[in-house]
């Protein structure tokens, strides 16, 4: 009988970098493992909750259906149960509570379900759950959590949290008081750092997406020592890609949110190039809390040539594309820069952190420009609309360099981490 093996994520299926690469990962280890997912939202409203049924051993609470199948594609991208192609054999259950993935409740129903269904490991999608501390030293049940963003990004997000829906969740005002001291620089930097050894001693593994950000944490953690359970393995790409067309578009597809996509450094870098490049269209392919200020912004600019278009699931973000451009202030390994590439588009992105440089081969598969100067990004994207042969070049050699993450590759590198967590 195959061994079994949870994805914890917080909300599946769903568009997003986390989702996909989970849904990616999944299928492939289908063949090896048998594989579930548990999520804390994504339910389709046709699933009720609390529906017994069974999964390898008995469970008590939550529904199981093959994803692919019983969940299906929705028919629009606003719908954020949109599923990557995923093998039939995954399985997907969801938490009782699907407010707090934390919660006692979902605590106690995540540790049930590991151990009545004998769960050999827990791959814990971006560190949602702090199932972590209840299987510390745990010799059956391997934990490896997964920091899916530079190292940097876990105090921003402490430090912006959403404690209005927090407070709204719990009735209380702890959420504003923690808010409010965690806006201290030092104080969220300390806990931070704190939390992440305590995650690190309690996992069985704690895997980062890029060498960087491996030698980064034992840097700032560890005084430089070597920690064996820091692991860097990437994010793979699908088996194949379609080509682009190469037409005279720029695009950015992905997340509209502030703190860390920054895409008003796009429109008004796209302000200096629009009137030098008027053949040339700005696309922007996604959904977000900042789409309407963009959409402001943009008008507010005298922008031209500019659509907004919904996200999507089927790689048609890049049919067109000559220029694929990212502006963020925090990445960590972005797969829109690698989906690019696999279409044989150019990209274009700031060195915002250790992750770019494995991103982007800088000056063959794309342009990294120093952070965060619109300037010079902008000299660099209208030098390149310019030429048209360093685009081809670059799109050869961006094809060729993203091999690196097939599915096969950082697959074989997962399997290697467990075989050496036996």
């Amino acid at each position: 009988m195959a061994e079994k093996l949870l994805f914890l994520i917080d909300s599946y299926p769903a568009l997003g970098g986390v989702e996909t690469v989970t849904s990616r990962l999944a299928g492939w280890l289908s063949a090896r493992f048998d594989v579930m997912v548990l999520a804390r939202g994504g339910r389709p409203a046709d699933i009720p909750v609390g529906t017994a049924v069974s999964v390898g051993s008995a469970v008590s609470l939550g529904t199981a259906v093959s994803v692919g199948t019983a969940v299906g594609p929705r028919k629009t991208a606003s719908e954020k149960n949109t599923v990557a192609a995923t093998s039939a054999a995954v399985r997907c259950l969801w938490l009782p509570d699907a407010v707090d993935f934390n919660s006692p409740r979902n605590r106690q129903y995540i540790c049930d379900f590991i151990r009545e269904n004998d769960v050999r490991y827990i791959i814990n999608q971006g560190v949602v759950s702090q199932v972590w501390q209840d299987f510390a030293g745990d010799a059956r049940h391997k934990v490896i959590c997964v920091l899916h963003a530079c190292p940097a990004w876990q105090t921003v997000c402490l430090r912006q949290g959403d404690w209005r829906q927090q407070c709204r969740a719990t009735h209380s005002l702890k959420p504003c008081l923690r808010h409010l001291y965690y806006r201290i620089p030092l104080v969220s930097q300390v806990h931070v750092r704190r939390e992440r050894k305590r995650q690190i001693a309690a996992s069985a593994a704690y895997v980062v997406l890029a060498e960087a950000y491996r030698q980064e944490l034992e840097a700032t953690l560890y005084g430089g020592r070597v920690q064996e359970k820091l692991r860097a393995i990437p994010n793979p790409l699908a088996a194949e890609a379609r080509l682009s067309a190469r037409e005279k578009t720029v695009v950015y597809a992905g997340r509209f949110t502030r703190a860390d996509k920054r895409l008003d450094r796009l429109l008004r870098i796209w302000k200096r190039v629009q009137d030098a490049h008027p053949d040339w269209h700005l696309q922007l392919v996604g959904e977000g809390p900042e789409q309407a200020r963009l959409c402001r912004q943009a008008a507010r600019l005298g922008l031209e040539r500019v659509d907004f278009r919904p996200a999507v699931s089927d790689g048609s973000q890049y049919a067109q594309a000559s220029i694929a451009c990212l502006t963020s202030s925090y990445e960590g390994l972005n797969m829109f820069l690698l989906e690019a590439q696999q279409a044989g588009i150019p990209v274009m992105a700031f060195d915002c952190n250790g992750g770019m440089a494995l991103a982007v081969q800088d000056g063959r598969s794309g342009v990294l420009v120093k952070p965060f100067d619109e300037k010079a990004y902008a000299r660099a994207l209208s030098a390149l609309m310019d030429d048209s042969a360093r685009r081809d070049e670059m799109a050869a050699k961006a094809r060729e360099y993203v091999r690196r993450f097939d599915m096969e590759s950082v697959g074989n590198e997962w399997l290697r981490l467990f075989d050496n967590l036996v």
